[in-house]
């Protein structure tokens, strides 16, 4: 009697022992997520000033992967106010540029780094990105001979490209909150600038088609990826391979 009791005892410790291990190996196992992030991105406004909206969002796949779209209106500065040619001098009057963005990453977060499960820690990412930007300009010529031209001139710039990313995200406040911060993104990208102009006169503004381009280049070092040999040959439209990089800071809310 006293053994069938020992042996009852017995069975009921090892069941109790089985199920709080049970119960912890699936605490571990089974993290409790916020699935979903939205993000802000304000690196442009930093950049360049107000005027673009830029948001992405992120889903948690598994511990360790997530999926993020970002999508927005990119506001740029317009064409540099006054410039002197050869044979005139350009003024420029009301210019604005606008355009949007849209970027796909696949995220990594790596097991051996983080001590948390996606989406905090360290990550590597490939991502696509592409971009369309179009500047709009209302010019005051003067030649050199003291005649004024009145001119209406353009710029459209197109990106497509993909690349790799290294990225740090910071979750704060009872994971409510991230700071998602991407430190290097090298990409290997397309560029497409088009430059075209409209006015009643005669002057031929296709002439000065390189120079309006290297006034871009100027104003934005990041197209520096036309090079010396393009713009000689710019007729109004160019294209070419370039490999850039990236910075970008995100602040997002978790659900």
């Amino acid at each position: 009697m006293r053994l069938i009791t020992f042996l009852v005892f017995l069975f009921f410790s090892c069941s109790l022992i089985a199920q709080n291990d049970t119960i912890i190996t699936d605490t571990v196992s089974k993290p409790l997520f916020r699935r979903n992030i939205i993000k802000w991105n304000p690196t442009p406004a930093l950049v360049w000033g107000g005027g673009s909206a830029l948001f992405s969002y992120e889903r948690v796949l598994s511990p360790h992967q997530s999926f993020s779209v970002s999508i927005g209106s990119l506001v740029l500065p317009g064409l540099v106010s006054e410039r002197t040619a050869d044979a005139a001098s350009f003024n420029f009057e009301r210019s604005k540029s606008i355009g949007y963005t849209i970027i796909a990453d696949y995220r990594f977060y790596l097991k051996s780094e983080n001590k948390h499960f996606a989406p905090r820690g360290f990550y590597v990412s490939p991502y696509v990105a592409h971009h369309n930007h179009w500047w709009e300009s209302q010019a005051n010529l003067t030649l050199n001979s003291g005649e004024f031209i009145n001119a209406d001139i353009n710029a459209q710039l197109i990106t497509a490209g993909f690349g790799a990313q290294i990225g740090y995200q910071f979750s704060l406040f009872d994971d409510r909150f991230t700071i998602d911060l991407i430190t290097f993104a090298p990409s290997y990208t397309f560029y497409q600038l088009t430059l075209g102009a409209d006015s009643d006169s005669n002057f031929d503004f296709e002439e000065y088609y390189p120079e309006m381009a290297e006034w871009l280049l100027s104003k934005y070092p990041w197209l520096q990826s036309l090079t010396e040999e393009q713009l000689v040959d710019f007729k109004g439209s160019s294209n070419t391979f370039s490999v850039g990089t990236r910075f970008v800071i995100q602040l997002g809310y978790r659900f």
